[in-house]
Parts: C-alpha cells; structure tokens; sequence
C-alpha cells in the first residue's frame, strides 16, 4: 500500500507556516526529500507513518492541544499542498458533494484506493467502513480525519465533525444546515461533480506519469555520471599516477621530438655511409651496430604516433591517458643510453 506525497508535503508546509526550522528533516527518515515535497508522488505506507510519528515527537512541545498532523489537516484549506485537487475543492458549492464520494477523496491519499463498505448516508451525515485501520495507522489517520473534518473551509465554511474508530468512519456536517442553501440550490450536478472527479484523476494520472518520466531522465543522468567516473578512476588506477594534464602531455612531446631529433642524425650518418664509394657491407655493419640502427627502426613510428596522439588530445581537450605515457620515464632512460650524434661525427 502506498500513501500520498500529498501528506507529507502538508506536514512540511505547516510547519514553514509556523516558522519552525525544517532543515533537518531528511534526518529523520531514509525517504529523499524531494519525494516527500513532491504531492503527486507515491510514497512507502509505512516508512510514511514513521515519518510522521518522529515529526509529531520532535515537534510535540509546539503544537498543543492538537498534534502536528491534526494542524495539518485542518489547516488544509490554507496549505495549498493538494495540487490540481486544491482547485477542484474550491469549485464545488455544498460539503455533501464532496462527503458523498468519499471512496474517490480517499482515492487521492491512499493506493491502491481502498474499497468502502457499509455505506451509510443521510443529508448531513455519512458513516461507512475501511480496511485501514486507525490503529494500524494512527497518524495517516489523523491526518485524514482531520483532512475530512476541514473539507467545508474550502466552500468557506466551518469544520465538519468526523469520528474515525476502528475501520469505521462517520462524518457529520450537519451544524451547516443553517449556512447552506437547499439542497436543490445548494449542491452541484451529480453529473457534474463525477465528471469533475473523473478530470481531475486523469489530471494527476498524466502529472505522475510526467513525475515518472523526469525521474527515470534523472537516474539515467546519474548512471552516466558514475560511468564516467569509473572510467577515470580505472584509468588512474592503470596508470599509477594521476591522469596527465596539459602541461605534462606538451613536455612529453617535448622529450619524444628531441629523441626524434637523435634519430634523425643516425639516419643522416648512415645515409651518408651508403652513398660514399669506398663504402664496405662490413663497415655498415658496424655503423649500424654503432648507432643501434634496429631500434631506431622499430622505435621512430610509434614515436610519431605517439606524438600524434597526444597532440589530439590536447586539441580536443580531452585528457585520456597517452599509450605511451606509462613508458615514458622509461623510453627517457633509454634515450640516455644512446649516444648523442653529431653531424660529421663519421667523417672525424
């Protein structure tokens, strides 16, 4: 069974009407604060019900003689914490076109809607039965109870008397009888008032299937925001270190161009080798071994691609981490180790 955001968000309104501090609220139960202001939204029964007990404990020494939800609800008229259903009450002329469907008022705080039995009616009274109990649920109770009782300030009139014991509930309005018209004059079109009913249910439905709509938006949001950091936590976690940033990447292609450079002048050398006359296989044989011509060979394109590599993401601002990154203290040392050339050095 699910309870009305509609109850919480009154309890909330009533208090900041009081001006008592309601910062902490979210403290006193694992409901997200956002649901229990929203009143279209479906909440939990029972997590509703402790909520409403620990509000009325922590707030009991201010409101006296009545509870926190009893101000609630008889203070509803005020709160405009009902939604479209605030409207909808204003539009009806006498309490009897409201106390006489109580199953669709219900309908608008309790789901699915509980079903009525023993309905009894008269022209200023009605009593009828609920599976819900007052004592299974005393503070949703109450909060009810005194929800039914303030149903007449929304025609301008008075409060309404309502015995709630058990599962039975009787409503009595008949101290109104002297402030209403006749009942010919007074009440609305039974037709009108079901069609009403019927707009304002199909009203809420497309509001809570919007509420749902949104919500499902917001998590998807959320998982991509997880995802992302996954990625980049796993990526620091492969790495060791923290993810580069610009400067560190621009240094990197510094130190990749200048071991480029040192390659360049060992092709140059070679070069030269091959195009002198008096060249032997066996002198090039040596050059080669002299200037490591094997790595050189295998190193230089993925140097280029490395660069390249780093130089687009520095473009596209984005700070994935360089293949080559990982080796970078590494290929430096290797860079050590080879002799820097230069020009002419075969020819000395």
């Amino acid at each position: 069974m699910l309870f009305s955001g509609k109850i919480t968000h009154s309890i909330l309104l009533c208090l900041e009407k009081e001006g008592l501090e309601v910062s902490n609220f979210e403290e006193l139960t694992d409901i997200p604060g956002e649901f229990l202001k929203e009143p279209t939204y479906w909440l939990e029964a029972q997590p509703v019900e402790d909520f409403l007990s620990l509000m009325c404990e922590h707030y009991s020494e201010h409101f006296q003689p009545e509870s926190l939800v009893a101000r609630s609800g008889h203070i509803s008229g005020e709160l405009r914490a009902w939604g479209v259903l605030d409207s909808v009450l204003r539009m009806m002329k006498a309490p009897e076109d409201i106390f006489h469907y109580p199953h669709r008022f219900m309908s608008y705080f309790i789901s699915p809607p509980p079903p009525i039995g023993s309905l009894h009616r008269t022209r200023r009274s009605l009593s009828f039965e609920v599976p819900i109990s007052y004592d299974e649920y005393p503070f949703v109770a109450e909060f009810l109870k005194s929800s039914f009782e303030a149903l007449p300030t929304f025609m301008g009139q008075s409060m309404a008397k309502v015995d709630w014991r058990g599962n039975t509930i009787k409503i009595d309005w008949s101290e109104q009888e002297d402030l209403l018209l006749p009942q010919d004059e007074g009440s609305a079109n039974p037709e009108f008032v079901a069609s009403l009913m019927s707009t304002l249910k199909s009203l809420e439905a497309e509001v809570e299937r919007k509420t749902e709509l949104l919500k499902e938006k917001e998590n998807q949001i959320l998982k991509m925001a997880d995802v992302l950091v996954s990625h980049k936590e796993s990526q620091e976690s492969l790495s060791g270190f923290p993810l580069p940033s610009r400067d560190e990447q621009l240094n990197f292609i510094k130190d990749q161009l200048l071991r480029l450079n040192d390659y360049f002048y060992r092709s140059q050398q070679i070069v030269t080798m091959l195009s002198s006359p008096t060249s032997k296989p066996a002198q090039f044989k040596a050059v080669a071994k002299r200037l490591d011509w094997l790595r050189v060979k295998g190193d230089f394109p993925k140097l280029v691609e490395q660069c390249l590599s780093c130089l687009d993401d520095i473009n596209t601002g984005t700070h994935k981490e360089p293949r080559s990154m990982i080796g970078s203290s590494m290929q430096m040392d290797m860079l050590k180790e080879l002799p820097l050339l230069e020009r002419g050095e075969l020819s000395q």
